[in-house]
Parts: C-alpha cells; sequence; structure tokens
C-alpha cells in the first residue's frame, strides 16, 4: 500500500449494528462501548455476533462501539432525516502516507466464542503472497488456493506453478480428479481468461451484461500433487 495522503489511511474491516457483546483474547472481559486501540504485540482475534476476526501481531488495530449518527442520503437512497444507531466499526490504521504497507486479517462468519478460540490457536489459512501485483492464501485441509491477481502474471503455490493473461480474482481446488478452477473478474470487464495451472491449461469466458463479475468453473482434468 501507497498513499501519499496527509491524512490516516485505514482498512475497515468491518462496520455493522452493535448487536451483543464484543470478545477479544486482547481483554479479560468484554469489551465496554467506547474506542478501543492496539498495537497487536501478539496474534488476536475480535468476537462480535457470530463472526470472528483473526489479526496478526503488529496490527494496529482500532474500534469504535457505540452510537453513530448519519444519513441514508449520504450513500444515495433514503431519507435525508439523521438516524442514530449503535454500531461496531473495526478497522486497521495504516498512519499517514504509508509506503510498501501491508495488511492481513482472516474473517470467520458463523462461528461460535468456542470455536473462535481454537481456529485462532492454528489458523487453517495461511498466507502465501501479499504484494502490490498479487494477494493469495491457501487452506491444507481444503486443498484450496485462492489468489487474487492485480495484473497478468504468475505465482508458485502448493497446487502448482499459476499463471494467467488478465487480472482476475481465481479459486483453485485440488482433488483426486484434477483441478477446479472458479474465475471471476471484479472490475466486471468481459473476457476470455487465459490459465494454467501446472500441468494444465483452460480458457474461461468472463461474462459481462446482468453476469458481469460472477465467478465461471472449470475442471483441469489430471493428476495434481499438492506440495507446500
Amino acid at each position: 500500500m501507497l498513499s501519499g495522503d496527509e491524512q490516516d489511511v485505514a482498512t475497515d474491516v468491518n462496520q455493522t449494528r452493535l448487536s451483543g457483546t464484543v470478545v477479544s483474547n486482547l481483554t479479560k472481559s468484554s469489551i465496554k462501548a467506547g474506542s478501543f486501540h492496539r498495537t497487536l504485540d501478539r496474534p488476536g482475534w475480535i468476537y462480535h455476533d457470530h463472526v470472528a476476526y483473526l489479526f496478526p501481531a503488529m496490527t494496529d488495530l482500532e474500534m469504535s462501539l457505540g452510537p453513530q449518527t448519519g444519513r441514508w442520503s449520504d450513500i444515495g437512497a433514503g431519507s435525508d432525516s439523521p438516524v442514530t444507531v449503535s454500531t461496531f466499526d473495526l478497522w486497521i490504521d495504516h498512519g499517514p502516507k504509508p509506503r510498501d504497507a501491508e495488511y492481513e486479517y482472516i474473517v470467520l462468519p458463523g462461528v461460535s466464542l468456542m470455536m473462535a478460540g481454537t481456529y485462532s490457536r492454528a489458523p487453517g489459512i495461511r498466507p502465501l503472497a501479499n504484494t502490490e501485483e498479487v494477494q493469495a492464501g491457501y487452506s491444507r485441509a481444503a486443498r484450496a488456493v485462492a489468489i487474487v491477481f492485480r495484473k497478468p502474471g504468475e505465482l508458485r503455490t502448493p497446487a502448482g506453478l499459476v499463471r494467467v493473461d488478465h487480472a482476475c480474482a481465481l479459486l483453485i481446488r485440488v482433488s483426486q480428479e484434477g483441478w477446479t478452477l472458479t474465475a471471476s473478474n471484479p472490475a466486471h470487464g468481459s473476457f476470455d481468461l487465459d490459465v494454467t495451472v501446472a500441468s494444465g491449461h483452460t480458457v474461461l469466458h468472463l461474462p459481462d451484461g446482468a453476469f458481469a463479475g460472477s465467478g465461471v468453473s472449470a475442471l483441469l482434468l489430471g493428476t495434481p500433487h499438492w506440495a507446500e
């Protein structure tokens, strides 16, 4: 991440209505209303409304719990009358003018508090790349690799060397039959995506119109090798 903004630059993890208590391994009791700041000296997690958010050490974590006022018309729809609701807001602070800044976090929806604590001790998702050109992670248990290519490129993964000729989001699942690929273009453009995974190759047509941005899947037959 690179920015010349004099104001603090932040990545908002989630902003939603406050529902119930907020719990973390960073505190001995539930977190009360108000503002919360911590530069993590160890991996930490925040739990709110059946969702867990996991962060690595050295993350500058910010959180606000309490009433916020706004107008629906500010985002282009609804009334212009002020509305106040109790809000859960969680974000990562990158400070002013960040240069080569990185961040990562894991979101676990629909989990119990106990599951959040258990998963945080041995996360099943591991980072693979985090640069201006590509972000990627993988799951050994699911034998899956998720990659966002910001431009044409390649990445060596546990599923094999992956090459694409366009920017895209790509999910690769490894099975006995081969590699199942699901690709999409978050920018909603339509094109033919050339994908190579190890010894397999295919072309996926990413749609436009009503289906722009949706995922397209294909199975590459073969005998893949999973190597970490």
